[in-house]
């Protein structure tokens, strides 16, 4: 957990939320939080998070299935850090 402007925070806050609303046609009602993996941007549901996801150590941040797997063999590809140095791959052409 992290403490920023001294509001208690962690990996979940500013997460999403997921609601699928099936109740008519028979279905049911599905909500869950979402959190974000840093090295795709996907949104994975927390409940799926939790059983099969990754979190990588070097980024402090929460990864998708694929990407932790990934994670594993490649190390940190985060999609910020991957955006900030192909900006800056533009700006010395």
């Amino acid at each position: 957990m992290r403490i920023n402007d001294g509001k208690l925070r962690s990996i979940f806050n500013g997460s999403g939320y997921y609601l699928n609303d099936n109740r008519a046609s028979g279905g049911r009602l599905e909500e869950d939080d979402l959190v974000g993996c840093s090295h795709c941007q996907a949104s994975v549901r927390k409940v799926e998070w939790r059983a099969h996801g990754g979190f990588c150590k070097a980024c402090d941040s929460p990864l998708c299935v694929v990407c932790a797997e990934e994670a594993i063999q490649f190390g940190c590809r985060n999609f910020k850090k991957l955006v900030e140095t192909r900006w800056e791959e533009m700006q010395r052409v």
